[in-house]
């Protein structure tokens, strides 16, 4: 029942977005995961749901705190599933090395501003913003939906 209220709430959140993305031209009509397989990707995540145009949609756990990011080119659409972390934006991401065209990882971000995420959060990280989900309290799932 949280997935599909989850996939539920995406929809009406990012509605905006999602309205953007299905006008792209390369966009598919209508692309469907059922709830089984997305559970089934949600055991060995970064699980890709789906990919076509301008945008890709992936669900994510994570149990600890990850790499700080950057994306030249990807806004990141998240909205937080079930769980509770703590995501760090801005500053300057020491060390930062090109992971690949366009995307950089760093252990760590400085100088950035924290942000409590919990259950039923929805947040934008704009392309060219570096983003860090710096501590997770047990766990936290969440869908980004990321636009180019």
């Amino acid at each position: 029942m949280i997935m599909k209220g989850a996939v539920m709430m995406l929809l009406v959140s990012g509605g905006a977005v999602l309205g953007y993305l299905a006008a792209s031209p390369a966009a598919p009509e209508f692309t469907l995961v059922k709830a089984g397989e997305v559970l089934d990707k949600l055991k060995t995540p970064p699980a890709r749901l789906m990919q076509a145009g301008n945008y890709n949609v992936m669900v994510m756990k994570r149990t600890e705190a990850g790499q700080a990011e950057w994306h030249e080119k990807d806004t990141d659409v998240v909205y937080v599933v079930d769980g509770a972390a703590t995501l760090t934006v801005g500053g300057e991401m020491p060390d930062a090395r090109v992971t690949e065209p366009g995307e950089k990882r760093s252990a760590t971000i400085k100088g950035g501003k924290a942000h409590h995420l919990a259950k039923g959060d929805v947040l934008t990280i704009p392309n060219g913003m570096p983003h860090w989900f710096s501590a997770v309290e047990g766990s936290v799932t969440y869908f980004v939906v990321k636009v180019r």
